[in-house]
């Protein structure tokens, strides 16, 4: 059980091996954004939940059908601190080195 986010953090890419997995959640994440963006700052008042509820539908529909992996509820902060760590790795580029460190390879899950 991990007991602080630089342990959890490894755990958390193991349920995104697959490059398809961490590409749709990072298109989740787009998504969240652009439905909570508006419903917040000109009270769109369906954009808080349609946020929540587009951006985690993708997000489970990766783990349960794609990644075949357990869609974490166990450490919430961690898991959203994780998905915004990998947002930003994907955005700037950087999530292929972090694979390889973690991984030695870019996508653990092709053989």
């Amino acid at each position: 059980m991990p007991e602080n986010f630089e342990q959890y953090w490894p755990l958390y890419v193991e349920n995104h091996k697959k490059k398809i997995t961490r590409e749709l959640h990072f298109w989740s994440a787009i998504i969240y954004l652009a439905t909570w963006l508006p419903g917040f700052f000109f009270n769109f008042w369906w954009g808080i939940p349609a946020s929540i509820l587009f951006g985690y539908i993708l997000a489970f529909f990766t783990h349960k059908y794609i990644e075949k992996s357990p869609y974490n509820i166990k450490h919430p902060y961690w898991g959203i601190l994780g998905n915004t760590k990998m947002f930003f790795l994907i955005l700037l580029g950087k999530m292929d080195q972090e694979m390889i460190r973690l991984y030695g390879k870019s996508d653990p899950a092709i053989s």
